[in-house]
């Protein structure tokens, strides 16, 4: 029987029912007039239901929390709330931090592929032979980056023109072809965009673990 089943008014319909019934036969064997049997069983039935409620309404009173345990229970469900809140943004710090290092290990092979071909490029030997190798990988490893750090490219950076303007300064354009001339252009903007983005993920890096350092929230206290 499932609890509270005293709290089901379907018995107290019972219970007065009963009642009612058997003030009636009583004044029916009595010989009481009809009105008064109708009169009695009705007031059997009345007085049994609102006993019952009047019961019930005892018991509430009884059982109710008092103004303490309301304050008690309020305040914990703060405190609660308090730690969720901390928990939940511990977490997002953690995260962070996370996709911080997934960038930072993303980016590694793409410096990797700038000091292989850095000998060829910077020789001005070859260079539009060797870049489309390098812009496959840093393409590939900018992808991978991108997806944990929504400031990067998702595939090689396009040079802008003030960047190309740049490049130039460094890139002698005597002895070679002007395939090769743009091609090193073309690496050494990208060389320099791979720096940018490095510097700022090891700034956001940074925050991260300072923010990782502080201490864990506590825990909610009754």
């Amino acid at each position: 029987m499932r609890d509270g089943w005293y709290r089901d008014p379907r018995i107290a319909v019972a219970l007065a029912t009963v009642a009612a019934a058997i003030a009636g036969s009583a004044a029916a064997m009595d010989g009481q007039p009809v009105w008064r049997i109708v009169l009695l069983t009705l007031a059997a039935f009345a007085l049994v239901v609102w006993s019952w409620f009047a019961l019930q309404g005892l018991a509430w009173l009884w059982q109710r929390p008092g103004r303490t345990e309301v304050l008690r229970a309020l305040a914990l469900q703060h405190s609660q709330h308090g730690f969720n809140q901390a928990a939940w943004s511990r977490f997002e710090r953690d995260a962070a931090m996370l996709r911080m290092l997934l960038v930072e290990r993303a980016l590694i092979p793409i410096e990797a592929e700038l000091v292989r071909h850095a000998a060829t490029v910077e020789r001005y030997d070859a260079p539009a032979a060797a870049l489309p190798a390098f812009s496959r990988a840093a393409a590939h490893w900018y992808d991978i980056a991108s997806q944990a750090h929504a400031g990067l490219p998702k595939a090689t950076p396009t040079p802008t023109p003030a960047a190309l303007e740049e490049a130039a300064d460094l890139v002698p354009m005597r002895l070679m072809a002007e395939e090769d001339y743009r091609a090193a252009l073309h690496y050494m903007a990208v060389n320099k965009r791979l720096g940018v983005d490095r510097a700022a993920v090891e700034r956001e890096r940074a925050v991260a673990l300072r923010k990782l350092a502080a201490p864990p929230p506590a825990l909610p206290a009754e």
